[in-house]
């Protein structure tokens, strides 16, 4: 770095911010900007400037140069140069003109200039900048001086108010619906459909004021060339056909028929039902050709001239039409290929990004995961079932080391026979500790014994000690391999879950066709249709036009049903920019109503049969009946540690298969007198079929129409030996069924119960907990209540849509 003299650093050269320096900038920028890509535009813009500073829209008055000026942002020097030439053909009134155009330019420098802060105006970015409604309010205020001028000049009257109305109507009218277009930056690539890596996203009111816009230029556009002709064509219905054939092409035929009807008015009304068939002809047909649909479409649209005025209107429209369709015809095609399927493909990106977020928002909801939680929830549960210490040993140990040490301790009398009692206090937090697997830590316990206790850490080591030794005590009891179960099955479960998420992932392109094509039907393109899962479908779409037009992308949904073969919920529509997305997914069809009634065996306090109905996510209803060996306690406690870890495992996507091999395995290593009867019955809400999984379990029966089905197996109850001995027995369902569900206290065959039989046979009624209850008192009067007894009765409904 150089430095002066006295050593200190040169100034350094600084950007001249200065407000003509920006001005400078400013016009060097827009030299530069229309030198090169934007050449095109500019050129338009300042034909367009000299049409409308020439252009009047009655009673003398003309606005449309205002508007120009006013409305326009990106391409002010090429409007402005263009506005300016115009209005020198005018004359001498040219020269007012040109004053007014001088006032707009300068009020919207004031109103836009970044380095001015006036507090009434919101701050700009840039120059031409400001907010739409400051761009209006420079129209009016432009106009008005029009106005003032004209009442100097010729005084007030009829003809002076008419003509003030036109400028400052015109002018603001024009200004608010064509800064729509220029606030948009409209380039000739977004004109054309080439869409670039990051396209502008854009509300639907952005949207329509955009089209607004884009509507009036054109209109305006055509009023002003109504005058003009060359060799017999007119450029106003020549500008009119060629953008109705265009529009009808990139956006369909509602939107080319309305476009034509719209910008025609300016040339003649007449004829503007004319343009209209021109578009809708050529957006309906379009799939026909291009040959034949821009035949059809000038065919139509010079019958309706020919029809409105004879001869003169085929002489007025034909040429001008027929060119039009003539300079289409090489064009349209290639514009759609270049510009509507690149916009195809980045809708279908911007749709299959929308998707995956979808998708993305239901990773916790997956078999893996809802195993991982059963795994957590099913140790905690095991924990209280007996297979910890046991607590009156824990406290018999800990006492028995605490007194070994407090014994001959000069402070033995403070910590127990005192007041406080601080070593009852720490005996008890040990001893709950070791029996609740907690941490046994010095922390918990009274304070006094943290700063008097000299033994207490060597007490506390002992303590852990001794827990670990009966923690590992009771695993041995209950099984040498209790903590590692087998293996194989382990695998076997991982397996089955990874094949289940797998199936949930798979993507069904035959039944994603078929949807497409109904929407397709039903007038809808969507961009990306993604449809997973076998059973349990999940079906996501994405669709730029689902934001208008929601009601029938939800009236399709029956028809959907009909292709999936199952009930879908109700849509659910999101917005990810330009594409919206509609989920639905496999629904409930179906319902299942259950009551059970218990009873004890004479003698006992507790049943040893355990009922559990659960619900998994993925659709499925369980009922378990399990009926514990013997009576009593035992058995109580052995039949509710097989439903709950049934409920467990089945809620976390298990199978029953392997849930009950689990079972089993857990079962006949606990040792002593633990088995159990297992009745599963698993009720698909999604499609209505049903299965029972049997293990000893005595036999279930199924009434239907006044018919009556008897479901039994002859297999042994878990934990006898250590292969399952299980048999599934499937069948489907209807409304109104009936499922009934019985311990083998009531009966183990029909032979040995024939007044079941007959009871069963008759009308069961509509509560089906009296009906419950009338089998038990009816199973305790005809078998004396010998053993536990258990009524469940199920039936199917089915749910309205």
């Amino acid at each position: 770095m150089q430095t002066t003299n006295q050593g200190a650093p040169l100034p350094m050269e600084t950007e001249d911010r200065s407000s003509l320096a920006l001005l400078r900038g400013k016009l060097s920028h827009l030299f530069r900007h229309y030198a090169g890509q934007e050449a095109i535009p500019g050129i338009l813009y300042f034909f367009i400037g000299v049409l409308f500073a020439r252009t009047p829209l009655g009673w003398g008055a003309y606005p449309l140069g205002i508007v120009l000026l006013c409305a326009q942002r990106r391409h002010m020097l090429p409007a402005t140069v263009g506005l300016f030439l115009g209005a020198a053909g005018l004359g001498v009134e040219g020269l007012v003109y040109g004053g007014l155009f001088v006032i707009a330019f300068l009020l919207r420098v004031l109103f836009s200039y970044p380095k001015l802060q006036i507090k009434a105006i919101p701050k700009t970015e840039e120059l031409f900048g400001e907010v739409p409604q400051l761009q209006v309010s420079t129209a009016v205020l432009s106009a008005g001086f029009a106005g003032v001028y004209r009442f100097a000049v010729a005084g007030l009257s009829a003809d002076t108010l008419l003509y003030f109305i036109g400028m400052v109507g015109g002018a603001g009218v024009g200004t608010g619906l064509l800064t729509g277009l220029f606030s948009a930056s409209l380039t000739l690539d977004d004109v054309l459909g080439r869409r670039g890596s990051h396209p502008v996203r854009r509300s639907r009111t952005e949207r329509l004021w955009l089209e607004a816009g884009v509507v009036t230029l054109l209109a305006l556009t055509v009023y002003a060339l109504g005058d003009y002709s060359l060799f017999g064509l007119h450029f106003g219905y020549l500008l009119a056909g060629i953008s109705t054939l265009f529009v009808a092409r990139r956006f369909g035929a509602l939107r080319g028929c309305a476009l034509g009807l719209l910008v025609s008015v300016g040339a003649n009304p007449l004829y503007a039902p004319a343009f209209g068939l021109l578009g809708l002809v050529t957006g309906g047909l379009w799939t026909l050709g291009a040959f034949y649909s821009l035949t059809f479409a000038a065919v139509a649209a010079i019958a309706w001239s020919s029809f409105v005025s004879g001869v003169n209107g085929f002489l007025d429209t034909a040429p001008e039409i027929g060119v039009a369709v003539l300079l289409a015809f090489p064009l349209l095609p290639r514009l759609y290929s270049d510009a509507i399927a690149g916009e195809v493909r980045q809708d279908r990106v911007s749709a299959e990004e929308a998707v995956r977020a979808v998708i993305g928002k239901e990773e916790k909801n997956t078999h893996i995961y809802r195993m991982s939680q059963g795994f957590r929830a099913l140790s905690g549960t095991l924990s209280e079932v007996g297979f910890g210490p046991d607590p009156a040993e824990c406290f018999g140990v800990c006492d028995a080391i605490c007194t070994r040490y407090c014994a001959g301790c000069e402070r033995r009398a403070k910590c127990w026979d005192g007041e406080v009692h601080p070593g009852a206090e720490a005996l008890t937090i040990l001893s709950d500790a070791i029996a609740t697997g907690g941490t046994v830590s010095a922390e918990r316990l009274p304070t006094v014994l943290l700063t008097e206790c000299k033994h207490l850490d060597t007490m506390i080591r002992e303590v852990r000690v001794a827990g670990a030794d009966l923690w590992r005590e009771c695993r041995r009891r209950a099984g040498a391999d209790y903590p590692a179960p087998d293996y194989a099955i382990t695998a076997e479960l991982l397996e089955e879950a990874a094949k289940k998420q797998e199936k949930e992932d798979t993507h069904n392109p035959a039944l994603a066709g078929t949807i497409r094509t109904l929407l397709r039907e039903r007038g809808l393109r969507p961009a990306v249709v993604s449809v997973r899962g076998e059973r349990e479908k999940k079906i996501v779409i994405g669709c730029g036009e689902f934001g208008t037009k929601q009601k029938e992308a939800a009236a399709a949904v029956g028809a959907m049903e009909n292709a999936c073969g199952c009930r879908l919920s109700p849509p659910v529509f999101d917005v990810s920019g330009e594409v919206v997305t509609m989920e639905t997914h496999t629904a409930k069809r179906y319902g299942l109503e259950v009551a059970y009634v218990r009873r004890p065996a004479d003698g006992s306090l507790v049943s040893g049969d355990c009922v559990g109905i659960f619900h998994a996510p993925d659709g499925n209803s369980y009922v378990v009946l399990s009926d514990g060996m013997g009576t009593g306690e035992n058995a109580a406690g052995v039949a509710s540690i097989a439903a709950t870890f049934l409920d467990k495992m089945l809620t976390a996507g298990t199978s029953e298969e392997i849930s009950l091999k689990l079972l089993n395995r857990l079962l006949s290593v606990k040792g002593g007198e633990c088995s159990a009867t297992v009745d599963l019955l698993r009720f698909d809400t999604y499609y209505g079929t049903a299965s029972f999984l049997k293990s000893g379990a005595a036999s279930s029966y199924v009434r239907r129409d006044g018919n009556l089905f008897r479901l039994r197996s002859k297999t042994i109850p878990l934990g006898l030996v250590k292969e399952l001995d299980a048999e599934r027995l499937k069948f489907d369902t209807r409304d109104g069924d009936v499922i009934v569900m019985l311990s083998d206290g009531i009966s183990q065959t029909s032979e040995d119960a024939p007044w079941l039989m007959d009871l069963l046979s008759k009308p069961l009624g509509g509560n089906l907990q009296n009906a419950a209850a009338m089998i038990l008192e009816e199973g305790a009067r005809q078998t004396g209540s010998r053993d536990d007894m258990t009524v469940i009765i199920a039936r199917v409904c089915e749910l309205n849509g």
